[in-house]
């Protein structure tokens, strides 16, 4: 390819918005690569259709190439991640609890013959930090809001109630 034909490619490929000289930089960081050779072949082919006037075919070509770049980038960043092996961490340690069950938790420790209603009344009076107890609002009813947890029904709570009662010795 001669510079005239090159920079005439680099032209259109630029109208097209492929980046082809960022392209060609990164390809020959890939040399020895066994992609290195699949898509120099394809940045032919898709000079010979450009050449040929074949504009949706050289199009599909360049088009393969951007998705190519992007997928093999894409790979590289992420194959260290995973060598890395972290597992992905979500939510709490095994064996903790959240600050409404932790609250009931001691509350029946301290009066384990209350009713549902009490420790609702409880948490309600003096709630634990991040922690609002919402009264009955409409068709939601009483619920219990935690900052970034989901809502807490009264239903709910009274199931933990139960639940932290059959807890006690």
């Amino acid at each position: 390819m001669t510079p005239a034909e090159f920079e005439a490619f680099r032209t259109y490929c630029v109208l097209m918005g492929f980046d082809l000289v960022g392209f060609d930089a990164w390809l020959s960081t890939l040399e020895g690569e066994p992609v290195h050779k699949e898509l120099t072949g394809r940045r032919a082919l898709a000079w010979a259709a450009i050449r040929a006037n074949d504009e949706q075919r050289g199009l599909r070509h360049l088009e393969w190439m951007l998705l190519r770049w992007r997928w093999i980038k894409r790979a590289d960043a992420l194959v260290p991640l995973a060598m890395l092996g972290d597992k992905f961490k979500r939510g709490r340690r095994r064996g903790t609890i959240g600050a409404v069950r932790k609250f009931v938790t001691v509350y029946m420790k301290k009066h384990p013959a209350a009713k549902a209603a009490d420790v609702w009344l409880a948490i309600a009076c003096k709630p634990p930090r991040d922690v609002e107890v919402y009264e009955a609002s409409g068709a939601l009813g009483p619920y219990i809001r935690t900052a970034g947890k989901p809502d807490t029904s009264y239903r709910q709570f009274q199931n933990i109630v139960s639940e932290e009662r059959s807890k006690l010795p």
